[in-house]
């Protein structure tokens, strides 16, 4: 059985020069968002907007970010900009994408690290981190794939799971428990640099071969069956 892990990352290849390019991020005043900018620097980016919910939080990063040692060796005369937008409010949200056409003629990457606004506000208001709990059951601990229709050696999960000859009424809702618990335990170990990783190289090493397609991890795939 093929292992449910994310492959190991690899930091982005040497010798990408940004100068001259504009990188729009939004979500940046933290975590994934914020790393994806520092990165973008370290490329020699000549400008980041950082496109936040809070702009007085937003300044702190920018002096966090011009203070980072990769930075000032690599991009010290950089322009790091705020705009405010926020996702939550629709209102917020046309009149940043004015502001954007009007202010900003030009936008290479646009990067959208904001995918959980609701949390983010959260956190940012209390000072405490938001936590997702996903509703589980002691199903998972025996899936059919352990005893019954084992997963063959060179086959993925979700492969085996699609498979009709697969399904059971009684089963599929412990087999789903289980795939869920993978997810989790693939995920959980991932740092924010190494999701900058994927972001950054979506954004800004892969080229317009891969327009329409679907980056897993930093792996150029086909649309998936489902969706084709």
């Amino acid at each position: 059985m093929s292992a449910f892990t994310h492959p190991k990352l690899r930091p982005l290849p040497a010798g990408i020069n940004l100068t001259e390019r504009v990188a729009l991020v939004t979500g940046a005043s933290s975590d994934l968002g914020l790393e994806t900018a520092r990165q973008h620097l370290v490329l020699k980016i000549s400008t980041v907007i950082l496109a936040v919910r809070n702009p007085s939080k937003a300044e702190a990063c920018i002096s966090e970010l011009a203070a980072d040692p990769s930075v000032k060796k690599n991009n010290a005369k950089a322009i790091i900009k705020v705009m405010k937008v926020d996702m939550e409010d629709p209102h917020s949200m046309v009149e940043f994408a004015n502001a954007v056409v009007a202010e900003i003629p030009v936008v290479d990457y646009l990067i959208l690290a904001a995918l959980l606004p609701g949390l983010e506000a959260s956190a940012g208001n209390t000072g405490r981190a938001s936590r997702i709990s996903w509703v589980g059951s002691r199903r998972h601990e025996s899936p059919t794939w352990a005893s019954e229709k084992h997963v063959k050696k060179d086959e993925s999960i979700l492969n085996h799971m699609d498979d009709p000859k697969n399904f059971g009424f009684t089963t599929e809702c412990g087999d789903t428990r289980t795939l869920c618990h993978c997810i989790v335990q693939a995920i959980k170990d991932r740092s924010v640099k190494e999701g900058a990783w994927v972001l950054s190289h979506a954004a800004s090493v892969v080229d317009s071969s891969s327009n329409g397609r679907f980056l897993t991890n930093k792996d150029d795939n086909a649309t998936s069956e489902l969706l084709s």
